[in-house]
């Protein structure tokens, strides 16, 4: 799936942690979920090897991986914006459509999105049904 992704199909290394994670989570969407999970670490990564923070925080949180504590910030391990706006924007999205039982017209018009420009916003973080009904 990575070489498809990636320019002349040089697909980046994964990280042995990030492959255990991967290995660990039971993607309830299946190969799509898949599919949409490395899209999104490999995006994130920018071509190079995909680290556990490259991958959804969903996948992170079910395998015991969560977004950094205040704690671990304060040690100085600290991650760009651009992964930290992602991770921002896929929790609030989640938070959205859970408050409205997953009715996506009413979440796009609370974000005052596009019904089209929500549904781009959920492929991009690979967010399924399943994401919306569990409420961990």
């Amino acid at each position: 799936m990575l070489r498809r992704l990636a320019p002349g199909g040089n697909a980046p290394e994964i990280a042995d942690e990030a492959l255990a994670m991967l290995e660990r989570y039971t993607f309830p969407g299946n190969l799509l979920e898949l599919a949409h999970a490395l899209t999104h670490a490999y995006v994130l990564a920018r071509g190079t090897s995909i680290a556990p923070e490259h991958l959804p925080v969903g996948i992170r949180q079910a395998t015991g991986e969560g977004p950094a504590t205040s704690e671990e910030v304060s040690n100085g391990e600290l991650e760009s914006l651009d992964v930290v706006a992602r991770r921002f924007e896929r929790d609030y999205l989640l938070r959205v459509l859970r408050s409205v039982a997953g009715n996506r017209g009413r979440a796009a018009e609370i974000l005052q999105l596009s019904r089209k420009g929500l549904w781009g916003k959920l492929k991009s973080h690979g967010i399924t049904d399943a994401d919306i009904d569990d409420v961990a």
